[in-house]
């Protein structure tokens, strides 16, 4: 089965997604609207480095292949490496002979510099293989990448993407991975990071820089002005995955291709002729040339990486600085002028606005009450999601103000909440809603009561009930009875705060600081603060905060 090209037919919208998912990390609404104004901007303009900006990467790094290429461009070009030709000449001879103590030397620098900053990842985290995680995460998304024609679908997904891969980095922007298929070895380093740009930055800062330093030392270099760095000498080249079965790559220009050929751009291809298109530029792009060799298996677009190409990850590997800048110069450019561009035009401020208002809207819904209102935003948002890709609305919740009693302040109530007998079959099985009527008239005591007696249920139910890796999983019942809130406390704004107890040992592993904190998801701290404020949502709503002690 061949491996599906709706993402890179669909690319500017997919990164818009990608991009508006980005937006919505900036808790301020004009901060978020600046993020996603500038990611607007670059996608429209320059794909290729909004591409390498926004998608991920995988990158595997031989040490051997990347010790030859310095070898080989030591012998090729020994001017670019020494200020005189007759200091150096003795020492790159010995270099360039694969048995000479100088290579082994070499060699023998570059897998530790590789490998303390791989070992250094993986002591930091909380995967051995983020590759295979979100390859996970990926599975629930794959379906959808064959039914993404139109622009809604697309953007959608780039936010489920976006919101996937967050999961496996948390905060980080390259993780250490161990996969034999990929050739994990004592030589062969796997990393995956958040992006190619991601990699490149922090692979220059922890190898590239003390390498350069060691070989000007072995090379007795005194040319402090040089601009000589390994960047000129071992680039970072896209790669394709390749088998038995045939060829694979993704590229910010092989993405770029077939969105022209998508959107009608290209005069040689029509937009339903992707496949051709696709098999045309790899042959002609001589893309294929850099390669990295795999069992089929691992393209499978079950199981494989062929889930993470469909979606448009990248690969990539060392090759040879002028190999790559060449193969782009002589045969890359061509073929992509050749097949067409879409050219997309510059958008006007007024455009961007209404583009960037749009995406907002998608993500945030732009529900001005939605901020006051008890419903969770993430849920509103997930559930908002699942709305678009099944055709249907999703409803806003309307609120009134209500006076109740002077220890609780001003509340908001929803208003016509009613359930009707057939609603009520599916919601007996949910936790049944707080009688609103009854608890206005309860002391802080009574509430204190009320949110314990549900707790354990609403805890369970927000739970996973399996093998999750992005949640806490529901077994023993341990950790949900261990939780308690021990008091509420009203300031004089009408802000209720909950202090509560839970079994820190062994569960704050989970929490910030702990071993297993990564996916910050599982923080046990903010499923019980989630539960608690879904207790307590229809008398407090964001009036109600929950606190740790």
């Amino acid at each position: 089965m061949s491996i599906p090209f709706s993402t890179s037919a669909n690319i500017n919208n997919f990164l818009l997604g990608i991009a508006a998912e980005e937006a919505l990390n900036n808790k301020e609404k004009e901060k978020a609207f600046k993020r996603l104004d500038l990611e607007v901007s670059r996608i429209n303009n320059n794909l290729r480095e909004s591409y390498d900006a926004l998608i991920p990467n995988v990158f595997v790094a031989d040490c051997v292949s990347f010790t030859n290429l310095i070898v080989n461009r030591l012998k090729q070009n020994p001017e670019k490496f020494y200020d005189d030709p007759n200091v150096g000449k003795d020492i790159i001879k010995a270099f360039a002979d694969t048995n000479s103590p100088e290579y082994k030397a070499l060699l023998k620098r570059i897998v530790r510099l590789v490998g303390l900053y791989h070992a250094k990842l993986l002591k930091e985290q909380n995967t051995t293989n983020p590759i295979l995680e979100l390859n996970n995460l990926a599975r629930k998304l794959f379906s959808r990448t064959r039914n993404i024609e139109n622009v809604v679908s697309a953007r959608v997904l780039g936010v489920d993407f976006g919101k996937n891969i967050r999961k496996v980095f948390g905060n980080r922007s390259v993780l250490a991975a161990i996969d034999p298929g990929l050739g994990s070895s004592n030589t062969v380093f796997v990393f995956f990071s958040s992006s190619f740009n991601s990699i490149g930055n922090s692979f220059r800062n922890a190898v590239y820089d003390p390498l350069l330093q060691y070989i000007r030392t072995r090379l007795g270099y005194v040319d402090t002005s040089s601009k000589l760095t390994i960047g000129s000498i071992v680039n970072l080249g896209h790669a394709a995955l390749v088998n038995d079965l045939g060829g694979w790559v993704n590229s910010p220009a092989f993405a770029k291709t077939l969105f022209t050929v998508a959107s009608g751009g290209s005069k040689k291809f029509a937009p339903k002729e992707l496949e051709q298109a696709a098999s045309f530029f790899k042959k002609e792009s001589r893309i294929i040339e850099n390669k990295i060799e795999v069992s089929k298996e691992l393209t499978s677009v079950e199981e494989g990486y062929g889930i993470l190409l469909s979606l448009g990850v990248t690969f990539t590997n060392f090759e040879d600085a002028v190999i790559n800048s060449d193969r782009g110069r002589r045969y890359e450019g061509p073929t992509v002028r050749l097949i067409g561009d879409s050219k997309v035009q510059p958008l006007s401020t007024k455009q961007k606005d209404i583009l960037t208002n749009k995406l907002f809207r998608l993500v945030l819904r732009a529900n001005p009450i939605l901020a006051r209102s008890g419903k969770n935003i993430k849920e509103f948002i997930e559930e908002s999601f699942v709305n678009i890709i099944q055709g249907k609305k999703t409803k806003s919740v309307k609120y009134k103000y209500q006076k109740t009693q002077k220890s609780l302040k001003t509340v908001f109530v929803p208003v016509n909440k009613k359930i009707t007998e057939k609603q009520k079959t599916k919601v007996s099985t949910k936790l049944q809603p707080l009688d609103i009527s009854k608890v206005q008239e309860k002391s802080p005591a009574d509430l204190l009561t009320l949110i314990n007696s549900r707790l354990h249920d609403t805890i369970k139910a927000n739970m996973g009930t399996g093998d999750n890796r992005d949640v806490l999983n529901y077994r023993s019942g341990r950790f949900a009875t261990s939780v308690k809130v021990e008091r509420l406390s009203t300031s004089r704004m009408g802000m209720i705060t909950a202090f509560y107890t839970y079994m820190k040992n062994p569960y704050a592993t989970f929490s910030g600081g702990g071993l297993q904190q990564f996916p910050r998801s599982r923080d046990p701290k903010l499923l019980i603060s989630r539960s608690i404020r879904q207790i307590a949502s229809d008398l407090v709503t964001n009036q109600l905060r929950a606190v740790n002690v």
